[in-house]
This record gives structure tokens, sequence and C-alpha cells, in this order.
């Protein structure tokens, strides 16, 4: 069987003299990988949400992600589609 859907992983980037850099970086390698992102600004941070298929898409987007930026996701869920 195989399981299909999407991982979600949140990044939030605290607000300082890096933030936008670090942001354009983590869309860069999503945009490399033919990933969705979406930048929601909040007061002190922002958070960078990223959508991968469930399987080696996602698995291949963290290991991406944290070679390059050395960013964790904050959170991070699976969600498959409904049957």
């Amino acid at each position: 069987m195989v399981m299909s859907g999407w991982h979600w992983f949140r990044y939030v980037i605290k607000d300082g003299p890096n933030q936008r850099e670090r942001i354009e970086a983590l869309r860069r390698i999503a945009g490399v990988l033919g990933l969705e992102t979406r930048v929601e600004p909040a007061a002190g941070y922002a958070s960078l949400h990223l959508w991968a298929p469930l399987g080696g898409a996602a698995i291949k987007a963290d290991v991406a992600i944290r070679l390059v930026t050395n960013e964790a996701p904050t959170d991070a869920a699976e969600m498959p589609d409904a049957d």
C-alpha cells in the first residue's frame, strides 16, 4: 500500500539581522526541490511553512535544509490524504 499525502514542516525564524537571508535560503532549497512554501510574519519572528509529498521528497527536503542552512523544523506533521 502506497500512502499519499503531505508532510508539513514549520520553521520559526526569530527577528534578527539575518532573518531575511535565512528565509530566502529555505525558500531557494524548497524551490529547487519543487516544493511549496508560505511565509507568515508575526511579532518577533516569521514562520516559514513547507509542504512535501509523503515519502522520499519529504526526507530529501528535511535533509537538504538541515545540511545547507543548519535549520531544523520547529514543528512537523504528516497529513495523509483522506480515502
